[in-house]
């Protein structure tokens, strides 16, 4: 069976990850009529023993603007920006437990990161910058040796009559048995972008 689920994220896109989950930054906007709706939050995907499942979410500040995103096996931490109305920024650092794959995943603790100088590493993103799609990226299921996990992402770009190029970017994590064959698949993260014509 072949199943997807859709996140439209307008924002960083930002993952990790670790033994048998994928965590990944989303933002997003909502605007209905004059009121203007920001959300930030953290998803994870956990994946092993033949499913592939959204396991839950945490809220995280709106002004929080990512920078660093590293996974282990019991937390996400998370290094960013704090963008207060009218000041200068700050840094940041939010600790997310994940604990076993039966349990709720922890609440966001967020503090001042006490390190000081913002992290030099990049992480990687969901979003694809280059013409060419990145390779597949085995990911480590945590008790299931009969299969292989990827995050496979793919990018697509199409004219729109003379006004401009509509890029989409999708990522998804897919099972495969030992011959390559797609058993599921969970699209994660699409973005939609427009660029104008000259």
């Amino acid at each position: 069976m072949v199943k997807a689920e859709i996140v439209h994220p307008g924002g960083d896109g930002y993952f990790c990850t670790s033994k048998g989950y994928l965590a990944f930054d989303y933002k997003q906007t909502e605007i209905e009529g004059n009121v203007v709706k920001k959300m930030h939050s953290l998803k994870v995907v956990r994946f092993g023993e033949h499913r592939i499942i959204f396991a839950g979410e945490v809220s995280l500040p709106t002004e929080f603007s990512t920078l660093l995103i590293d996974c282990d096996g019991e937390r996400v931490e998370m290094i960013g920006q704090l963008w207060p109305r009218g000041k200068k920024p700050s840094l940041a650092k939010c600790d997310i437990k994940i604990a076993s794959p039966t349990a709720d995943i922890g609440s966001a603790d967020c503090g001042d990161y006490i390190g000081g100088t913002p992290p030099t590493k990049q992480s990687p993103n969901l979003e694809i910058t280059s013409k060419n799609d990145p390779p597949p990226i085995t990911l480590e299921a945590s008790a299931d040796t009969n299969h292989v996990y990827q995050l496979r992402r793919h990018r697509t770009q199409e004219s729109v009559a003379g006004r401009g190029l509509n890029s989409t970017t999708r990522a998804e994590v897919v099972e495969l048995d030992e011959k390559g064959t797609i058993l599921d698949h969970l699209v994660i993260y699409e973005y939609v972008s427009f660029e104008a014509a000259d």
